[in-house]
């Protein structure tokens, strides 16, 4: 009540007088504290929480790709068992449709093509500087595809009997070559997932490489002979 939070004083010529009940404030040792316990928890939690970012990043890229990869199985059911016949994201071919021209009948929402990561290009295949564009911005999709593989005309489900015959090489014999392994969709740029790339293969399946794996793909490890 508010007679219990009043006092009584007394002055020295008998004066009855109600003085206020007065909260002691923190002092400054206290308040140093508090700021060092919150700063603390902060350089615990932030890394925590930016890590947590990066990990649903890549998961909705891999959800992304698992999406356009469906579209593109679903794509090769209708035309005899053949991949999108579609251009580089770099090239400039009138005759020939980007990727995601040719998949948009068989994809609900034009949002997979976009990487949640790709929040500006960081150099690697695609040069343009990160203060002026993403992946997606410049080229409409923040996936690349192997072309050659396109441009070889043949059936999926042949790749493995393609194989078999000698028509893709490996520089490194240890490592066998299958639809497993071999790479057609991929991110633009590995600084996105922390020096790996999201990655679509020839079997269906989609996992987050490494940009060595990539790189070997591309400059050696597999080659097409185009027999």
């Amino acid at each position: 009540s508010r007679q219990a939070s009043w006092k009584t004083a007394i002055s020295k010529r008998g004066d009855i007088t109600p003085v206020k009940n007065r909260k002691s404030a923190f002092t400054l040792i206290e308040l140093l504290i508090v700021i060092a316990i919150i700063a603390t928890l902060a350089a615990i939690l932030f890394p925590v929480l930016a890590q947590m970012r990066r990990r649903s990043y890549q998961s909705a890229c891999l959800s992304n790709l698992h999406q356009i990869g469906t579209g593109i199985l679903l794509y090769s059911h209708d035309y005899d068992d053949f991949l999108p016949w579609a251009s580089g994201l770099s090239e400039n071919d009138p005759k020939i449709p980007k990727l995601k021209i040719v998949l948009d009948p068989y994809i609900k929402s034009s949002k997979v093509w976009h990487c949640p990561a790709d929040i500006g290009v960081q150099g690697g295949m695609v040069d343009v500087p990160i203060s002026e564009a993403t992946s997606h911005e410049v080229y409409g999709s923040s996936y690349w595809q192997w072309t050659q593989l396109i441009r070889a005309r043949r059936p999926l489900s042949s790749f493995q009997e393609q194989i078999n015959a000698g028509e893709y090489v490996t520089v490194k014999t240890d490592v066998p070559v299958s639809p497993s392994n071999i790479i057609f969709l991929f991110d633009g740029d590995d600084k996105w997932h922390q020096g790996r790339r999201n990655s679509w293969f020839l079997d269906g399946h989609a996992a987050s490489v490494t940009e060595h794996y990539v790189s070997d793909l591309f400059w050696g490890y597999i080659r097409f002979q185009g027999k």
